[in-house]
């Protein structure tokens, strides 16, 4: 994805979330600097919204600052850094049920996120929202009970 679609798609989930039809959004500035800036701005410039900020490694392999955007009445940017940061400090979570959660927490549905997580990107790419480092990939099968908690999640988020 070049710099200029991830900036043009970062524009159209901002709308997305500020018209409630996503639940957060991402934005790495090692990805797009002026991607970074402007949602940074317009959440910090929108009573409505709230921005949140990080640093995690990006697909580069170097340290980016992130910012995690949500509605101001919602706790998912939080939950979502939690999750980043849990995932990268404890050995317990596997790379997929990362991607799962946080995909879930992003809005995409079960499957989206099952065939997210088997694509080339899900499966190598190096960035900690991704689980970082693929050679922490353990052999994974998404189990039937990783799908229900996933779909549990669902009664949070109308998505």
């Amino acid at each position: 994805m070049t710099e200029i679609t991830y900036a043009l798609d970062a524009m159209r989930d901002y709308g997305r979330v500020l018209n409630g039809e996503k639940p957060l959004l991402i934005v790495s500035e090692g990805r797009s600097t002026q991607a970074y800036e402007a949602a940074a701005e317009m959440a910090g410039d929108n009573p409505l919204m709230m921005a949140r900020f990080a640093t995690f490694v990006c697909e580069d392999g170097e340290l980016h600052e992130h910012v995690f955007i949500a509605l101001a009445d919602s706790t998912y940017a939080d939950e979502a850094i939690q999750l980043v940061y849990d995932a990268v400090n404890q050995a317990e979570m596997t790379r997929e049920q990362l991607q799962l959660r946080l995909g879930r927490l992003l809005g995409y549905s079960v499957a989206d996120c099952l065939a997210f997580m088997r694509s080339y990107v899900g499966l190598t790419c190096k960035c900690d929202c991704c689980g970082g480092e693929p050679q922490k990939l353990l052999t994974y099968t998404p189990t039937r009970n990783d799908a229900d908690k996933a779909r549990s999640m669902e009664f949070a988020y109308k998505f």
